[in-house]
């Protein structure tokens, strides 16, 4: 069995009972384990769990089914450890994984228009931006009705 994350068994118990928190925060990167602790002591219904990049992050088991998760990214990861926590996440049952990276300034130009360039091609993105990733849906085919072939 997978151990949970830093913080992680008090929200699998509130989970147990049906007590889904208004949001679940995990933070990744420098000062992540000050920003969980700060989200934890606040009183809001908020969760806060920590990614400990001692381990890789599948070797835990994510306690999040349901719940919106705001991934706050600190100062250290790289973009594919998120995006794997990402995927992660949602494989846990997340309702939307909301990426926030905390080293942008998020009201700087996300990019620049090059008219030169064919279009599709024109907009360069020049910093990371907030992003959602919604919900895996896996499509129910139970109704379909198969037929042995003859």
């Amino acid at each position: 069995m997978k151990n949970l994350p830093p913080f992680g068994k008090a929200l699998a118990t509130r989970l147990r009972f049906n007590n889904p928190p208004a949001l679940v925060r995990l933070c990744i990167g420098l000062d992540a384990w000050s920003r969980a602790k700060k989200w934890r002591k606040s009183e809001s219904d908020f969760h806060a769990l920590v990614y400990d990049p001692d381990k890789p992050p599948g070797e835990y088991s994510w306690p999040v089914r349901g719940c919106v998760v705001v991934l706050e990214w600190g100062v250290g990861p790289s973009r594919d450890l998120v995006l794997n926590l990402v995927d992660l996440l949602r494989r846990g049952g997340a309702e939307r994984v909301i990426v926030l990276p905390l080293f942008e300034d998020l009201y700087s130009k996300q990019g620049w228009h090059d008219a030169t360039k064919p279009p599709g091609q024109r907009f360069t993105q020049s910093r990371e931006v907030i992003r959602v990733y919604r919900k895996i849906c896996v499509k129910n085919d139970s109704h379909r009705k198969i037929s042995a072939g003859g």
